[in-house]
């Protein structure tokens, strides 16, 4: 019953708590307005950092979303890695780089998400030994945890 009283947005590799209602988030770096989820959800914004780890790049990335309504369905997200060609960007050992994950780390499902109220959500992309510059786009598709079905896509590209 956590998320039906308080609200949430990401920091880091970590999720803020917050009261209901109350969220406070920076404004995303790069602005956008991107209906999704049956016009119910907005991609308002993201934010991209490039972080150098032990075991090679990462990319983090900040998804700024929007419930105009109360929604109706559990989503997840996949992030998906591309090449210049728009192909799957692969690691070492030919795996390609796709992520699937829930927004906010799971803590809080987007059924509960608070309408109006901008969800800050980051995923930290590990690119292993791939090298960064490789990389040229991301392709972000919001669907049902459910039935799998596609709610929304768009592309946002890595070149500064």
């Amino acid at each position: 019953g956590i998320a039906d009283r308080y609200s949430f947005s990401g920091e880091g590799p970590l999720v803020r708590v917050w009261p209901r209602g109350t969220v406070h988030v920076k404004a995303a770096d790069h602005p956008l307005e991107i209906a999704m989820a049956n016009e119910q959800l907005l991609l308002t914004g993201y934010d991209l950092l490039w972080l150098e780890e032990a075991g090679g790049m990462t990319l983090r990335i900040a998804l700024y979303w929007q419930p105009l309504a109360k929604l109706d369905a559990v989503y997840k997200v996949s992030l998906r890695l591309q090449d210049a060609s728009g192909a799957p960007l692969v690691d070492g050992t030919g795996a390609a780089l796709t992520f699937d994950r829930y927004p906010l780390r799971q803590v809080a499902p987007t059924i509960t998400w608070f309408p109006r109220e901008i969800v800050r959500d980051i995923y930290d992309l590990p690119l292993q030994q791939t090298d960064r510059s490789a990389a040229h786009t991301i392709q972000i598709i919001l669907y049902d945890a459910t039935t799998i079905a596609e709610a929304g896509s768009t592309q946002i590209s890595l070149l500064p």
